[in-house]
């Protein structure tokens, strides 16, 4: 994840529509395995909450 690409994306919305009231953040990374044959390790790795934070943090 690029901290400063999430804070330029932030900047925009910001100016172009004003501050969000909500904001959704669904993201997923695919590695051509079904969900059920992941490991907890690999779900764990794909799958976290940090993003989700970086981007409330930065509004």
């Amino acid at each position: 994840m690029d901290p400063k690409a999430v804070k330029d994306v932030v900047d925009r919305v910001k100016a172009e529509v004003g501050h969000p009231t909500i904001i959704s953040n669904k993201a997923g990374v695919v590695d051509g395995k079904s969900i059920i044959d992941l490991s907890l390790s690999e779900i764990q790795w794909y799958v976290t909450a940090f993003h989700d934070c970086w981007v409330l943090f930065t509004f």
